[in-house]
């Protein structure tokens, strides 16, 4: 039995099919670096796209799924990742 202690598991309030599949919840694993060097790319050309995709990566997700969503259920996981680069603007602002 393994423990996912780096995981958060978010249930949809508004479950959807897309492709075949049902989705009724995501667990999103805990961001790395490289998920801010990706998500940082981005930012200039489509800020809504980097965010769309770094929450794609983050429950291990194909982008088109994540395009399905309903916002209500994709706000949380947004503020999530949001959550993890807090202390770099803490850093940030003391240098």
């Amino acid at each position: 039995m393994s423990v996912q202690v780096n995981k958060q598991v978010f249930e949809l309030k508004h479950p959807f099919e897309f492709r075949g599949a049902t989705y009724t919840k995501f667990e999103m694993r805990r961001a790395k670096v490289r998920d801010l060097r990706n998500f940082s790319k981005g930012l200039d050309k489509d800020p809504a796209g980097a965010m769309e995709r770094v929450v794609a990566d983050l429950i291990e997700m194909d982008p088109l799924v994540i395009a399905e969503m309903d916002i209500e259920d994709y706000a949380p996981m947004k503020a999530a990742f949001e959550a993890f680069l807090k202390p770099l603007a803490s850093d940030e602002d003391e240098s």
